[in-house]
């Protein structure tokens, strides 16, 4: 039955690999593989006989949401796990074309997070096989997919707009959320709990010159390119040095002003990006205050699409007691090992209601949105009978 299983789990994941379900960037985005994507996963569960919502309408990023209850009852998944079926661009379109090597599954989204996507899907169908007939008793665990988790989630249909939408119809709030996203390193058999995720806020900026390009020998003012370069140092500077693994972090994500070659033309623009990972709460909006000040003092337009918060679950909380518990007696691991030291990379716990525990727990794998990203093959089955155990206490 494992077996069996487990080449359920590799023949879906393989699946949604090939589909090319990118979703970075406007001029990237491939809405034939994010709808393909959406239309295999949709397929299954209406097979499985799940109770399912679908949101489509108004956007080219459809998700879904699903549990075992009664078809047509309200969500009931106190325990929510959320995921993602869209991937980045793939540095080769080689990597759109899975292959399985030892205990490896490469591929693009393999470990960023096809893999854990289809474990939880075929997970939802057995546990709605289980209950059949019965599915008043199903445990409470509800799976929440969205296709722009790797864009941010600004628009529908990412997590906090169906969060809301639910909340409006139904009065649904999750006690619990958990990202699927990866929590193993490398060839690790059994992911960590994480309950801390950084949050991320991300700023588009425009600075424009005083007036149009000038010889540089000659140009009076503060040019586009300077204007950016002092807005970094600002965040350089509110950010201060930070040591240590759990840190907030930024980048200059891009840049664009002036012409190739061109040293003594000053331009008229300059684009760039500035993204940063709050480590602590709270620090998101004193980092994006900062940037607007400083935004305004240089003439620099700014639109800020991303503003969350991290989140911090206490390791006391009972939610975070029963999923270490479930992994635990799924893995035989000791429960004082099962806790890591936090999420890096953000998820979509920061869209996490108010009083919501908020933890990331997946899979294991290397080299997420790089050439050679791949999923530890061995990490599946004990991510899989975690869950079974953690439905049992639901």
């Amino acid at each position: 039955m494992s077996e069996q299983r487990l080449a359920e789990i590799l023949d879906l994941s393989q699946r949604l690999i090939r589909n090319h379900a990118v979703s970075t960037g406007a001029e990237e985005v491939d809405t034939v593989g994010i709808q393909a994507s959406y239309d295999d996963l949709v397929r299954l569960l209406e097979r499985a006989g799940l109770n399912l919502y679908t949101f489509t309408d108004g956007s080219i990023y459809p998700a879904l949401y699903c549990d075992a209850g009664p078809v047509g009852s309200p969500p009931r998944g106190a325990f929510l796990f959320a995921g993602h079926f869209d991937v980045v661009g793939a540095q080769s379109e080689a990597q759109f074309e899975p292959r399985i090597e030892g205990d490896w599954l490469h591929g693009r989204g393999s470990a960023d997070m096809l893999t854990v996507v289809a474990t939880s899907v075929l997970f939802m169908r057995d546990l709605a096989k289980a209950f059949e007939g019965r599915r008043e008793d199903a445990p409470r665990l509800g799976l929440l997919l969205v296709s722009n988790e790797e864009s941010g989630e600004c628009e529908p249909w990412g997590t906090p707009f169906i969060l809301a939408n639910l909340k409006r119809r139904f009065e649904y709030q999750p006690e619990c959320i958990v990202a699927g996203e990866r929590t193993g390193e490398g060839a690790v058999r059994v992911g960590k709990v994480e309950t801390k995720s950084r949050g991320m806020l991300r700023a588009q900026l425009v600075a424009s010159a005083a007036g149009t390009a000038a010889h540089t020998a000659l140009n009076t003012h503060k040019t586009p390119i300077a204007k950016i370069f002092a807005l970094e140092h600002v965040v350089n500077q509110v950010i201060g040095p930070q040591d240590g693994f759990w840190r907030s972090t930024y980048h200059v994500s891009y840049i664009n002003g002036g012409a190739s070659h061109s040293f003594n033309i000053t331009p008229e623009e300059c684009f760039a990006g500035i993204e940063i990972r709050p480590a602590n709460p709270g620090e998101a909006e004193r980092y994006r205050d900062a940037l607007i000040e400083a935004a305004e003092r240089e003439g620099v337009d700014v639109v800020i699409p991303n503003c969350e918060h991290a989140v911090v679950t206490p390791n006391d909380d009972p939610w975070v007691a029963r999923l270490v518990t479930a992994l635990a007696t799924a893995t035989g691991e000791q429960p004082s090992t099962l806790i890591g030291p936090g999420k890096l990379p953000g998820s979509q716990v920061r869209f996490a209601p108010m009083g919501c525990a908020a933890l990331v727990w997946g899979q294991s794998g290397v080299g997420p949105h790089s050439a050679h990203e791949a999923h530890y093959i061995p990490s599946i089955l004990p991510f899989y009978d975690a869950l079974t155990a953690l439905a049992r206490d639901l």
